[in-house]
């Protein structure tokens, strides 16, 4: 069943399947906040998984740039010598 968006917190509740209702009303105060901790915790290994993506895609793209500058430097360097010879 979907909930719909204008319903009200009893009537939602009223929405949800017999197995889902039964589980939240077994829920502690405990319990909650474990399940709220749990989603923070969630919350933050997606954060870091996203920084440590980028990060990741940064770096490469440096170390890539940095041969490449390299690389053209070399070229550099060697029309001189050659253009002094």
């Amino acid at each position: 069943m979907s909930m719909s968006e204008d319903a009200r917190p009893g009537v939602e509740l009223a929405e949800l399947d017999p197995e889902t209702q039964a589980f939240l009303m077994r829920l502690r105060r405990e319990d909650v906040i474990l399940l709220q901790a749990g989603i923070d915790l969630v919350r933050s290994a997606m954060t870091i998984g996203r920084f440590s993506r980028w990060l990741i895609i940064s770096l490469v793209g440096a170390v890539l740039g940095g041969v490449m500058l390299g690389e053209a430097l070399m070229k550099i360097l060697a029309w001189f010598r050659s253009a002094a010879r």
